[in-house]
């Protein structure tokens, strides 16, 4: 699928998104172990942003406390335990994003 958007600078730009190959992105994340996962959290922040604005899913359900991006951020800038207990948690919060 190909999407148009218009850059800060005023330029055209055109993105070309497979769907297959985000759903296949998301199942390979869903599927880490929590040490991997951790590691990994730059990329699950690009792929949430994606698909969250394909999906539309509004920012309050991203961002506010105890919601996704905003759970992502605070163990990138370690905030907060990595832990069993916050992998759980981040697994749980992931299926906003899931692709059917």
């Amino acid at each position: 699928m190909d999407y148009k958007i218009i850059d800060i600078d005023g330029q055209n730009k055109t993105f070309n998104l497979s769907y297959q190959e985000l759903k296949e992105k998301y199942l390979y994340f869903n599927s880490l172990n929590e040490e991997t996962f951790f590691k990994e959290i730059p990329k699950i922040l690009h792929l949430v942003c994606i698909i969250s604005f394909l999906k539309e899913i509004p920012a309050y359900c991203l961002v506010a406390d105890e919601c996704l991006i905003h759970e992502l951020v605070h163990c990138l800038d370690e905030t907060c335990e990595k832990d069993t207990l916050m992998f759980n948690k981040l697994k749980k919060l992931f299926k906003i994003i899931e692709l059917t």
